[in-house]
């Protein structure tokens, strides 16, 4: 399963080198707040014991990404984004990769934020009620969300996550922020990442998910099913973090 070059989302990571049945890489610049993806294929994890408190909505989703299946990437001036629906798991929407506009507009009374995204590549608008915020772990940065979305006569609902950019919940001070760039420690890797789910996506547009069950073990799911292995994570520098992976096969373990 395990294929050429490619980038973890949630953690905005450098290129990782596929090597046969396993692969070990470098992590670049990598975000600690791991998001399970209960949305995406799989259900998803627990909390590892953080606590999750209700979060207002976003005052703006410029710079973050959401996963609902598709994924899509906000533009950081807040007007545009790329849709990416490789998996098409969910496939009452748009297949493919698609770029496009988008407007805000935010329900004080409900709570509610909408997303109403247009592209030529786009019948119809795709229309995303946003609600039901909440920040995992209590770091200040929302963390996960309800949605109804609109495409045309379908009409979907279900749980999305920010996997990306994720904006500052506003019911919290600001200067409570913990910061959230460079590698995480061991530590901090045990308490963000265990339970939750990493998108995975390959330089051929192709993704799967990478669920890290524990300590030492995950699973990935893509297109093909899901296969289990053993990996290992080690804080390198200020910025960098190395995780080494193996994946078992009908003949067993191999690096």
């Amino acid at each position: 399963m395990i294929r050429g070059a490619c980038h973890l989302n949630i953690f905005q990571v450098n290129h990782l080198h596929a090597m046969n049945k396993s692969y070990s890489s470098i992590l670049s610049s990598i975000a600690f707040v791991a998001l399970f993806l209960t949305g995406c294929g799989g259900g998803g994890g627990s909390s590892s014991g953080t606590s999750t408190t209700k979060a207002g909505a976003p005052t703006s989703v410029a710079g973050a990404e959401i996963a609902i299946n598709p994924i899509i990437k906000f533009g950081a001036g807040g007007s545009t984004f790329t849709y990416n629906n490789a998996l098409a798991t969910e496939s009452q929407f748009p297949a493919g990769l698609i770029n496009g506009a988008f407007t805000t507009s935010e329900n004080n009374a409900t709570g509610e934020l909408t997303l109403t995204l247009s592209a030529a590549g786009f019948p119809n608008d795709l229309v995303l009620v946003l609600s039901g915020f909440l920040d995992d772990g209590g770091d200040g940065l929302i963390d996960s969300f309800s949605y109804e979305a609109t495409y045309g006569t379908v009409s979907i609902t279900g749980s999305g996550q920010f996997t990306g950019g994720k904006p500052a919940n506003p019911d919290v001070d600001s200067s409570s922020i913990p910061d959230v760039s460079g590698a995480p420690t061991e530590e901090e890797w045990i308490n963000y990442a265990i339970g939750k789910y990493i998108v995975v996506i390959y330089d051929d547009g192709e993704m799967e998910y990478l669920s890290i069950t524990d300590s030492g073990n995950y699973a990935t799911t893509d297109e093909e099913g899901t296969e289990y292995g053993t990996y290992t994570y080690e804080k390198l520098t200020e910025t960098t973090g190395k995780f080494g992976q193996r994946e078992s096969d009908d003949t067993g373990w191999s690096w």
